[in-house]
């Protein structure tokens, strides 16, 4: 399960959808412009990962300060690999709960935090 964070372009949203990943954009919610460890929060007390494109989740999660894990996509999305990108992350979803994966254009890097 993924909160998906308003800086994910809702391409990636509903093609991870379409893969049957279940994903609640934050931008659906009344989430929307929350603090960054308030977001953390409410991720972690959903049961759910959050997929930003935001670095600043990044540090917090190397500095532990992240339960349910993060999914931080490194690379700008676009109409050319939204759909290799959900796939990365459907693939590695079971492996990166209470992790980092922090997602590539054509691979996925997993860390323990």
């Amino acid at each position: 399960m993924i909160l998906a964070d308003e800086n994910v372009h809702y391409s990636l949203v509903k093609e991870l959808r379409r893969l049957k990943v279940d994903v609640l954009p934050v931008v659906d919610t009344d989430f929307r412009g929350v603090a960054d460890e308030e977001l953390i929060e409410i991720a972690d007390r959903n049961g759910r990962v959050l997929l930003t494109r935001d670095s600043d989740f990044v540090r917090m999660a190397l500095k532990k300060r992240i339960g349910t894990g993060v999914i931080y996509v490194a690379v700008p999305i676009t109409k050319e690999n939204y759909r290799r990108l959900a796939v990365l992350i459907k693939n590695n979803l079971k492996k990166c709960v209470g992790k980092l994966m922090i997602v590539h254009e054509d691979y996925a890097e997993i860390i323990n935090i």
